[in-house]
């Protein structure tokens, strides 16, 4: 999903660092219901994504891990992570979605984040999906504007409230792993992952593998969306990120990440996160908990 220009509430930076979770920006905050064949091939963004199933049932993709959500469960995508949804077993899935910026000595634990909730968080949902105050329709995506909306800011601390729930359980969800192509799907992953800091070629995949350079591309493509080639640079913007946070500077990064010249990767980083990589060190805070 796209996101806007944030609506925010400024604090001194005392009050910020003294709370386990800070919701810095909220980007968008709407409900959807789409239609039983509802595909959507995937994304990723440097905000938070929340998606928590009202009803149906769906299927989803977060980096390497392939999860089934129903009813009552609950998904967080951290920043730049792959992320893709599409509606199972016939259901026209009802879903809430909130992006937005957040940070405190929690905000490490919501990665990888996966549960089905119980009546404390479910309560304080319940409050912020009643600011989206509006109907959603069969087939029609309803995006409600938080500017327009009078008592947006109380769903900081609404928001902040439910993720400190779910950031001290241990109620998570676990991954698929019923199915070969989804360990197949994983294992490739795994490799680009562990490949960040150089290359590694389709048929390189395939022999450690063992499997054909088709299998690869078309398990892929089923549970990405997308090509490997654009996937594993992803996962270099991602790793760039991190070490733009720990203070490393753009020209070594992109040394790092095996690019060819500073310019050429600030090139790059630019056209996939949207915003120029030394802004993104220069502004960007070492976050805690990690």
């Amino acid at each position: 999903m796209k996101t806007d220009k944030p609506f925010y509430v400024e604090l001194p930076e005392r009050q910020k660092n003294e709370r386990p979770i800070f919701i810095e920006n909220i980007y968008t905050l709407f409900e959807a219901k789409y239609p039983a064949d509802f595909y959507f091939c995937g994304e990723c963004h440097t905000a938070w994504e929340m998606v928590y199933m009202v009803e149906g049932e769906v299927g989803v993709t977060a980096d390497d891990r392939v999860y089934s959500l129903k009813t009552g469960d609950v998904i967080f995508h951290q920043p730049m992570e792959f992320h893709k949804i599409w509606s199972e077993n016939g259901s026209e899935p009802h879903v809430l979605i909130l992006s937005f910026d957040v940070s405190g000595a929690y905000a490490h634990r919501l990665r990888g984040g996966v549960f089905r909730l119980w009546a404390e968080p479910e309560r304080i949902l319940a409050a912020v999906r009643a600011l989206t105050g509006t109907d959603v329709t069969i087939r029609t995506r309803q995006i409600i504007d938080y500017r327009k909306l009078p008592d947006i800011q109380v769903a900081f601390p609404l928001m902040e409230a439910f993720l400190m729930c779910l950031a001290d359980s241990d109620k998570r969800l676990l991954p698929r792993t019923d199915e070969g192509k989804i360990k197949l799907y994983t294992d490739i992953v795994a490799l680009l992952e562990k490949n960040v800091y150089g290359q590694i070629t389709i048929a390189e995949l395939a022999d450690r593998l063992q499997v054909s350079t088709a299998t690869v591309k078309n398990c892929f493509s089923e549970y990405a969306g997308c090509g490997i080639h654009k996937y594993f640079l992803k996962i270099k913007m991602r790793t760039a990120i991190e070490l733009l946070e720990k203070g490393a500077s753009v020209s070594e990064v992109g040394e790092r990440l095996g690019f060819s010249n500073p310019n050429y990767f600030s090139m790059v980083f630019k056209r996939e996160t949207g915003h120029a990589a030394i802004k993104h060190r220069v502004h960007t805070k070492p976050k805690s908990g990690k």
